[in-house]
């Protein structure tokens, strides 16, 4: 079973999850969408936001070498046009 790891966890989502028990591992992931939004809750390195991996985990070597660990999504970058 998929674990969410968040202070944040709602009670539904925990719902979802125990109901779920059983079920593939990917099944609730593969069925939703998710929406970032201003991308200030998200941290850039440490969360899950660009798949079932954070981006530490998965970039490890440029990890090691970034300044600023604690970065938010929304300081990341920006988007042109809306694309």
């Amino acid at each position: 079973m998929v674990e969410i790891k968040s202070k944040k966890k709602s009670k539904c989502l925990k719902d979802i999850q125990d109901i779920c028990k059983g079920e593939s591992d990917n099944w609730f992931f593969e069925n939703i969408d998710y929406a970032m939004g201003d991308g200030e809750n998200i941290k850039f390195w440490d969360d899950e936001w660009t798949g079932r991996i954070a981006l530490k985990v998965r970039m490890s070597i440029m990890y090691v070498n970034v300044v600023n660990k604690i970065m938010r999504v929304s300081k990341a970058g920006f988007w042109e046009n809306n694309t």
